[in-house]
């Protein structure tokens, strides 16, 4: 969880629920090998995790340690998210 992978910063990663997506229906998960998807069931999207190459598609190369609705999202619906080793199809 080192790049926010588990949606935390602790070292100690046990099961939670990530709060900041609880008031959103996820239908799909897409993990890449330090990243993750989630995508709800009206096709927002929101990501955490390694973002060194850009791959959390939020026009920066940061680290998100909790969800983060990405921007394309919100103007076009997403129906499927593929993750790969640093890189998303949606």
């Amino acid at each position: 969880s080192g790049d926010g992978q588990c949606a935390t910063t602790s070292k100690h990663v046990q099961f939670h629920h990530v709060k900041e997506i609880q008031s959103h229906f996820i239908v799909d998960v897409a993990v890449g090998y330090a990243h993750v998807y989630a995508r709800s069931d009206t096709g927002l999207v929101f990501v955490w995790g390694n973002g060194g190459n850009g791959q959390l598609c939020l026009q920066n190369n940061s680290n998100q340690y909790s969800p983060v609705l990405v921007p394309f999202s919100t103007t076009n619906k997403v129906d499927q998210v593929c993750a790969g080793f640093s890189h998303v199809l949606m």
